[in-house]
């Protein structure tokens, strides 16, 4: 049997740097390391759901490491729905189809655990709402179409808020899967899953409907309407109107849930496993991202050590174990071994979570140009709003260190001058959605695309005076010129 050398992980490197471009990765664990190379193998043998990749003993030696390493492994990628370990005398790890819910789980996990606003939710749904809506009205089939009126009917003959707000986050979904993009499709479900972590609490706090609800199922209706009719320009003016009047109501009703405990801590105690058990280790994982944000997030400041931390939050080692496994893969919290070891304060990095959320959507088949296309909007977008932050900005210097790796005349390394922009957009959101696709499609190239100085120059002149106008502009009429595919 051929044994597949995974190498040893190093230290992880320490936080040099608030530039996202010049900051050191951090180092993936052995387990992730075994993790990513079960996928790379299913990935390259192009195993079919079903097959058999190994049982447990032939994967230690495969791979040449210990039973709880490999368990970790498993562990790790289960969540992604890559695979699923069988037990019995035919049992092993069998490869399966991530589901979009899990991946979008994911997502929803590290903008969470990231300490993400509502408002950066809300921008973003915006901008999402109205692509979905577009491609719905493009691509909906009449089976999809017939779907949507059923459920705006529901809406409208619902007589209480709960049944009418699920309806509606229903809706949002169905529109979302009838655009015929699993990007997008995927992209809204993780939106709807943190929007409705944020809300969880209002579950028990039902009402009779008034005329601000009856109002919302119209808009819902019109809207639904204008997709099967494929009237693609309303469908996309209706999706931003209706969600500019659902965010101030949001916004107010976040305000009146604000209590003590955090709402998304609240979300993971109401959240249950298949036997209808609490969910402890996810709700420590979220008790420690909160002490976090209370602290200031001081990165490199030591949290404690396990058996300390383990009396201070009144769990089992195993609980303890597994909410840091949750937080560690995301750049939350770093472990360190030996003398002076323990739990570190680390800085948020999407890198593990754009992998799983690129390797299901290479599962689901995405073309490389659909992704390009989708990637081009939303680069736009935070052009615009880059423009918009630099306006507010009273620091225009930190503003323009965000492109100071790019050199002046021979053009930058196109992921950093498109995660330069990503970042000063102020959406982080639409900045990891935009990261996602920016390495599914140019892993359809040999190297990293340069953007030429000249471009360079056009497209941040505006963004650092502030003109949003001209930056999305210039950025459009760059990206129309530019299809590296």
């Amino acid at each position: 049997m051929k044994k597949i050398k995974v190498n040893e992980p190093a230290e992880s490197a320490s936080f040099h740097s608030d530039d996202a471009a010049t900051e050191a990765a951090r180092k993936p664990k052995l387990g992730e390391k075994v993790g990513k190379a079960i996928i790379t193998e299913i990935r390259e043998k192009h195993l079919p759901v079903g097959t058999l990749i190994g049982t447990e003993a032939e994967l230690i030696e495969r791979y040449g490491v210990s039973r709880a390493t490999l368990l970790e492994a498993i562990r790790q990628i289960e969540r992604q729905g890559v695979v699923e370990m069988r037990r019995g005398g035919r049992g092993g790890l069998i490869v399966s189809r991530p589901a979009s819910r899990s991946v979008a789980r994911v997502l929803s996990n590290y903008l969470e655990f990231s300490d993400i606003s509502l408002s950066e939710q809300l921008d973003c749904a915006r901008f999402m709402d109205a692509i979905a809506a577009r491609k719905a009205a493009q691509n909906a089939t009449e089976e999809e179409a017939l779907e949507l009126r059923e459920l705006a009917a529901l809406a409208e003959a619902a007589d209480n808020y709960l049944d009418m707000s699920r309806l509606g986050l229903n809706i949002t979904g169905a529109i979302a899967n009838a655009s015929g993009n699993p990007a997008v499709a995927l992209f809204e479900r993780t939106l709807l899953h943190l929007r409705a972590d944020f809300f969880r609490g209002e579950r028990s706090r039902n009402r009779p409907i008034d005329a601000t609800m009856v109002k919302f199922s119209a808009e819902l209706t019109e809207l639904v309407e204008t997709i099967v009719a494929g009237d693609q320009y309303n469908a996309e003016e209706l999706a931003k109107a209706h969600r500019d009047a659902l965010r101030s109501r949001l916004m107010k009703r976040f305000e009146k849930l604000k209590t003590s405990a955090s709402p998304l801590v609240t979300a993971a105690m109401q959240r249950r496993d298949a036997k209808g058990r609490e969910k402890r280790a996810e709700v420590l994982a979220f008790e420690i991202r909160d002490e976090l944000i209370e602290k200031g997030w001081p990165v490199g400041k030591k949290l404690g050590e396990e058996a300390n931390l383990l009396s201070k939050f009144g769990v089992s080692k195993w609980v303890f174990r597994q909410a840091i496994r949750m937080l560690e893969p995301h750049g939350i919290i770093k472990v360190r071994r030996g003398n002076g070891g323990g739990l570190f304060i680390d800085r948020p990095d999407p890198a593990y979570t754009i992998g799983i959320a690129t390797s299901y959507l290479e599962s689901e088949r995405l073309s490389p140009q659909e992704a390009l296309n989708l990637w081009a909007s939303l680069l736009v977008e935070a052009a615009s709003l880059s423009g918009k932050i630099a306006q507010q900005s009273e620091n225009a210097q930190q503003d323009a260190n965000h492109f100071e790796v790019l050199p002046a005349a021979d053009g930058a390394l196109a992921s950093r001058f498109y995660d330069a922009v990503f970042e000063l957009c102020g959406n982080r959101v639409l900045s990891l959605f935009g990261r996602v696709l920016f390495k599914y499609w140019s892993a359809e190239l040999d190297t990293d695309p340069h953007v030429p100085g000249e471009e360079c120059q056009k497209i941040l002149q505006p963004i650092l005076a502030g003109d949003h106008a001209m930056a999305r502009r210039r950025m459009r009429a760059y990206i129309r010129s530019y299809n590296p595919l």
